[in-house]
């Protein structure tokens, strides 16, 4: 993705965008798990993920029970793939910590 000059919006070939997106991950029975090292690896799992699929954080964090993630994502990603993706690759990730 790369930005339209001297704007905040995204173009490609046939479309101009700007598509944010603030999603909130609950840990289950909202347990206050993400302290310490699991919190350290969560983050850099989603910073990861963004990384290879092309997306920009503009702003991630949460407290014990829960993440919050604001950011910027291309016109093929739907909202339900994001979600899925990010959620497994952290619970993936943790599991073999």
């Amino acid at each position: 993705m790369r930005k339209k000059d001297n704007t905040d919006y995204y173009i490609n070939r046939h479309s101009c965008f700007l598509l944010q997106y603030h999603i909130v991950f609950v840990t289950k029975y909202r347990h206050p798990v993400l302290t310490g090292k699991v919190k350290d690896v969560v983050y850099e799992r989603i910073h990861y993920v963004a990384d290879q699929r092309g997306f920009h954080i503009l702003e991630i964090n949460g407290e014990s029970d829960h993440v919050h993630i604001l950011m910027e994502v291309d016109t093929t990603t739907s909202p339900a793939e994001l979600a899925n993706v990010l959620k497994t690759q952290t619970a993936r990730n943790i599991m073999v910590s």
